[in-house]
């Protein structure tokens, strides 16, 4: 009986070991899945905030093109000018400016249909962005189920 007892003692031990170092793994495991978890959520953090960034300099450079745009005189006002440089004596700048109709943005049509591309652009971007909003919420409330 004193050999069956060290050999029992043996194989609990064994079977000890076994069962400490499967824990172990399954620990390192978990805590691996758990850091790849946190180092992705930090990536996409950071891909958020390279977007942002992104967008935030795209508004800026589209408010500068439009600025430079609007500063940039109307070919109707050149034309009035240079009509009036060439020499009317005493200049009736309204009469001169209804003389001449409605500015051409508003007669053409190519730039009508420019800026009705632009609102359904601003209509889609804005669909897209709630959309996005509601796709973040929606994995934001499953991470926060998960975790």
């Amino acid at each position: 009986p004193p050999r069956r007892d060290d050999e029992r003692r043996e194989r609990a031990e064994k079977n000890r070991e076994r069962v400490d170092r499967e824990e172990r793994a399954r620990n390192d495991r978990a805590f691996q899945d758990k850091e790849r978890a946190w180092e992705r959520e930090e990536a996409d953090r950071e891909r958020e905030r390279r977007r942002q960034k992104d967008k935030v300099r795209d508004v800026e450079r589209e408010r500068e093109r439009w600025l430079e745009d609007d500063l940039k005189p109307e070919p109707e006002e050149v034309e009035l000018e240079e009509r009036l440089a060439a020499g009317s004596a005493t200049p009736d700048i309204l009469e001169e400016l209804l003389a001449m109709g409605p500015p051409g943005w508003v007669r053409d049509e190519r730039e009508r249909s420019q800026r009705k591309r632009y609102r359904e652009k601003e209509v889609e971007a804005d669909a897209k962005s709630r959309v996005d909003e509601e796709e973040d919420k929606i994995a934001a409330a499953a991470a926060a189920s998960t975790a």
